[in-house]
């Protein structure tokens, strides 16, 4: 016992003194490599729109329930303002519009950091015309709390239809 007892006291004191080093620790996980940059959907707190069908109630809330069965709709050069409840980092942008499969909607973003001033996002294109999946837009991780979506109808009318819209960023 006498000798376990003088042996680790002179390994702990030539540890000390810089006589011997631990060896490093392996990591116990390095199977799994985490992408800290990786997008993530933002919850969006509220949303608003310049205009929507009244007659129907397809309002700006129905562009973020989750449910493609419901649309935004309005006519004509409208937006769909959605608020993030802080500022935040936005990678990018989906959209999935009624009819998306064969019409091309208009469209651009704009972001805002107090909901006074705004700067580009997205300048104006179109949308595939091709599916009523989500379609990404991507916003260059804007830093923003407020994204405005401006829409002004499709190649075939000026109605704008959103199923849904999901914003990405961290």
């Amino acid at each position: 016992m006498k000798k376990t007892l003088l042996f680790l006291t002179v390994v702990m004191a030539a540890a000390f003194t810089g006589c011997m080093t631990a060896p490093e620790p392996e990591p116990l996980v390095d199977l799994i490599e985490l992408d800290a940059t990786a997008a993530v959907e933002l919850p969006v707190v509220a949303a608003s729109a310049s205009a929507h069908e009244e007659a129907k109630g397809l309002v700006a809330e129905f562009a973020i329930d989750g449910d493609m069965e419901t649309t935004w709709t309005a006519s004509g050069k409208q937006h769909i303002l959605l608020d993030l409840g802080a500022v935040k980092k936005v990678a990018y942008v989906e959209i999935a519009m009624k009819h998306g499969a064969n019409r091309k909607y208009k469209l651009s973003m704009e972001g805002s950091v107090d909901g006074s001033t705004y700067f580009p996002v997205l300048n104006p294109t179109t949308s595939s015309g091709s599916t009523e999946d989500m379609e990404k837009y991507d916003s260059a991780n804007a830093e923003l709390q407020f994204l405005k979506i401006n829409v002004a109808g499709n190649n075939e009318n000026d109605w704008n239809n959103f199923y849904e819209v999901k914003i990405y960023g961290m």
